[in-house]
């Protein structure tokens, strides 16, 4: 039982890992445009 609550959790941490890691591309991915067009 308390093996299977551990692996729900560490699943979770991983989805919650992976859409920082999303967010935080995108973010630079916008900030990059951004200051492109600026300068260009």
């Amino acid at each position: 039982m308390m093996v299977a609550v551990v692996v729900m959790v560490m699943v979770v941490v991983v989805m919650v890992v992976v859409v920082l890691v999303v967010v935080v591309v995108v973010v630079v991915v916008v900030v990059v445009v951004v200051v492109v067009v600026v300068v260009v």
